[in-house]
């Protein structure tokens, strides 16, 4: 296992993502990720028959990691010269320990809060807490790939000097968030005790409220990703980054210090979304010192607006809890449809719209 474990982290070493990334070639990255994770998922159901299979289970898992990084390798070796030299390492040593102490501290209030609830709860709680935070992390992941596509073009507009052009881009990944997150939040704490079912299955009821407390960050996060992301790491503000991550490292712990005894899974998520809160604001205070960017908080209030119908419905679905699929799935395609038509045709996103344009030209 140990040996296993070596290989992926010596794989990682090797994947050289940023490079692709960089170029924009996220065409390439789509289609080897595919055709590596569907790979990777059909060798799942071939070979893990049992519960003894945990080593075979691991070792395709580290596959999937050693696969992309010799594709990546191949594929790099077109582009550039790909070779070891430690003559020209002194200007990325500052950068590489600020941004690893950040990872590293980042862990302190999201997979912290699990080690600590296990600590002082029971595996019941912890597999509370586990069964809540699933289907944040799925959703999330849409997002993240999403300020991941940016990262590279929001650095070369600043270094082209077009402060204007970033700006509009940051509005933009503003309005597309709030698009994609309200109806998602709203859905998910509407449908918490469906979601549970489906997910955990019976016996799990006790996820229903951490999990209604966790679903916000899908805001909360995506704009820390929006700030962090596509603003502090364009401009190489090591130090900022830094601050932020320290800060809610601080909050993590404390808050997990002194709910999650009490409260268990519930303190956990509650500690989670302080974290999160005080990383926002940090890095919203460092960017307002620096730069002058507008993450479009009215059309935030316009949409709240629009939401007040649903938000409604949901208080009175609430009472009924109609545990039905079928219903649950009903009605969350009439409220995505719903928010389409709004951020399309009412307030005209321009991330919708350029759907919308592109579909009609199919």
């Amino acid at each position: 296992m140990v040996i296993i474990g070596i290989s992926k982290v010596l794989a990682n070493c090797m994947l050289i993502e940023w490079l692709f990334k960089g170029l924009e070639d996220f065409k390439y990255i789509t289609l080897r990720t595919l055709i590596v994770r569907l790979s990777y998922v059909i060798s799942i159901f071939i070979f893990v028959r049992a519960k003894d299979d945990y080593i075979i289970y691991f070792a395709l898992t580290t596959s999937m990691f050693i696969i992309n990084a010799f594709v990546n390798l191949y594929m790099g070796r077109k582009i550039v010269k790909i070779r070891l030299s430690f003559t020209k390492i002194k200007p990325y040593i500052k950068p590489f320990f600020t941004l690893g102490l950040y990872q590293i501290l980042t862990s302190m209030y999201t997979t912290f809060n699990v080690v600590y609830l296990g600590f002082v709860s029971s595996d019941t709680e912890v597999g509370y807490y586990a069964t809540a935070t699933k289907l944040y992390t799925i959703i999330l992941s849409f997002y993240t790939a999403f300020t991941g596509v940016m990262l590279p073009r929001m650095s070369a507009l600043l270094s082209q000097n077009k402060f204007e052009e970033f700006k509009a881009y940051i509005r933009e990944s503003s309005k597309f968030l709030y698009l994609f997150s309200i109806p998602l939040i709203l859905l998910s704490i509407t449908f918490a005790p469906v979601i549970v079912n489906i997910i955990a299955g019976h016996g799990y009821e006790g996820a229903i409220l951490p999990m209604r407390i966790i679903m916000p960050l899908m805001l909360i996060i995506g704009l820390e990703q929006v700030l962090v992301y596509q603003v502090l790491f364009p401009l190489n503000d090591d130090k900022a980054i830094l601050v932020n991550s320290v800060i809610g490292a601080s909050v993590g712990i404390t808050f997990n210090v002194l709910l999650v005894g009490h409260l268990l899974a519930i303190g956990s998520a509650i500690s989670w979304v302080a974290s999160e809160i005080s990383v926002l604001l940090t890095a919203y205070w460092f960017i307002k010192k620096r730069i002058k960017i507008s993450i479009d908080s009215n059309f935030l209030i316009k949409i709240l607006f629009f939401s007040i119908p649903l938000a409604i419905f949901a208080w009175v679905f609430k009472w009924f809890e109609n545990t039905s699929i079928v219903f649950a799935v009903s009605v969350s395609s009439c409220v995505l449809l719903y928010y389409f038509i709004i951020g399309t045709f009412v307030l005209k996103a321009t991330s919708l719209t350029k759907i919308v344009n592109r579909i009609h030209k199919l």
